[in-house]
């Protein structure tokens, strides 16, 4: 079995500073338990609900797993510091984490390469969904009531809950490779109501797709 072990880099909004907590050997990036962890877990772990993914995670040959995300600037760690991206010698990175960290800001900075990644990391991917649902959702009778909450966020889609004033509502976008599941998704709803969820609505070129 493969070794696992996943840490996360949150960025600040200026993109020059990361987020560490303190160890034995000095200040680390946050490291998290999970195996298997959701976006809920990597947001928790740095005490930043609000943060969202800033590029695909990268896997170095001992099994660390890096995932970046870009935040507000807050969190609620009250043992964690914010350490400048000039100098990152002391965090103890192997040099594949630091030219990762490197490249996912410089991608932010200046523009993803076009390797076929997914939307959802790329800049903006979250306000264009948001502008998506905020159009179609009155036309089904609903507002939001809050910001849409990313559950998970990997290499074949990205799940998000949005509360909305009667409950909740979840919102799913899938990969190029997935591309036709929205509409078969809908088409089923339409032939066998009783065996998934109730399909709103769905653009087969929208947000993600």
């Amino acid at each position: 079995m493969l070794a696992r072990h996943h840490q996360v880099a949150l960025l600040d909004p200026t993109l020059t500073r990361v987020l560490t907590v303190p160890t034995e050997a000095g200040p680390r990036l946050v490291a998290l338990e999970h195996r298997w962890p959701d976006h809920r877990d990597l947001v928790a772990a740095v005490g930043d609900p609000g943060a969202f993914v800033a590029g695909p995670p990268w896997r170095e040959d001992d099994g660390t797993i890096t995932n970046v995300l870009v935040g507000d600037g807050g969190t609620d760690r009250s043992d964690a510091t914010w350490w400048p991206l000039d100098d990152l010698t002391p965090l103890g990175l192997r040099p594949g984490q630091e030219a990762g960290l490197r490249r996912a800001v410089a991608e932010r900075l200046d523009g993803a390469p076009d390797d076929g990644r997914s939307a959802w990391w790329l800049p903006g991917w979250r306000e264009q969904v948001t502008a998506w649902l905020d159009e179609v959702l009155p036309l089904h009778g609903h507002a939001r009531s809050g910001d849409p909450e990313p559950v998970k966020v990997w290499s074949l889609s990205a799940v998000l809950r949005l509360p909305v004033e009667a409950g909740e509502l979840w919102f799913k976008a899938t990969c190029p490779g997935f591309h036709d599941e929205p509409a078969l998704t809908q088409a089923v709803a339409g032939l066998a109501p009783d065996l998934l969820p109730r399909v709103l609505a769905v653009e087969p070129t929208g947000p993600g797709c």
